[in-house]
């Protein structure tokens, strides 16, 4: 089990925000930075977030798209879509991370609604162990369990009940 924030990664940048409508915004930040910090590395192996043995923080500058839209299928449906996009100036520029994430929520009733979130990952510096069909880890040819980068994917369903005042 991590602590809190074990990794944290934080993303900032200076850029353009346009917004053509109430539900729509579309960033491009060509000055961006990506910071990834794995503060306690006793529980975390940090290098599978690609930051090296010695370290416990990585720092990369790049260019930064962020586009996010609301929009409603149905009178008690509301969608949203966020979409990140993240390139590093400095190792790999042509790797794209993605950070995509949908939310779909639905009114019951009155006071109860539905909520579906998937949440798709995908960073060419964050490394997993890659195994076999026996589930034993595949070597690489320095005897070490080989990693490759993988997409991530989480889906939650949720119940909420609301108290309007």
């Amino acid at each position: 089990m991590s602590k809190f924030l074990n990794p944290g990664i934080l993303t900032l940048g200076f850029g353009l925000d346009y917004k053509p409508d109430k539900k729509t915004s579309i960033n491009f930040s060509p000055l961006s930075y990506k910071g990834t910090f794995v503060p306690d590395t006793s529980r975390i192996d940090q290098t599978i977030y690609g930051i090296l043995a010695d370290k416990k923080s990585k720092h990369e500058p790049g260019m930064s798209f962020l586009i996010s839209h609301q929009f409603q299928p149905f009178r008690t449906v509301t969608m949203t879509n966020r979409l990140q996009l993240f390139t590093n100036y400095t190792h790999n520029p042509q790797n794209i991370d993605v950070d995509w994430e949908m939310i779909l929520t639905a009114s019951l009733n009155w006071f109860t609604d539905v909520r579906v979130n998937t949440h798709l990952i995908f960073d060419d510096d964050t490394k997993t162990i890659e195994y076999d069909k026996e589930n034993n880890p595949v070597l690489g040819p320095d005897g070490k369990p080989k990693k490759t980068s993988r997409i991530q994917f989480k889906e939650l369903l949720g119940f909420s009940f609301i108290f309007r005042f």
